[in-house]
């Protein structure tokens, strides 16, 4: 799985039918605030899919066959 980051977007490679998928959840030791420390414990998280409309999620994809914008809204 390759990724990109921006400050609330994350944009994941994945080899599934993109159209089908509402949600997804993501794992990780990332931080869970800005310039947070590395949590000692597995995180998880379930985000909704961005519509790849929306000019943030746009901006960041290269491959729509095969890559998606997920957030949490708000």
């Amino acid at each position: 799985v390759n990724t990109s980051v921006s400050h609330s977007l994350l944009v994941v490679i994945l080899h599934y039918r993109l159209s089908l998928i509402k949600q997804v959840v993501a794992i990780g030791w990332g931080r869970l605030y800005t310039n947070g420390p590395i949590p000692s414990s597995l995180q998880q998280v379930t985000v909704q899919i961005v519509d790849r409309r929306l000019e943030a999620c746009s901006m960041l994809v290269t491959d729509w066959r095969v890559q998606l914008c997920a957030g949490i809204p708000g």
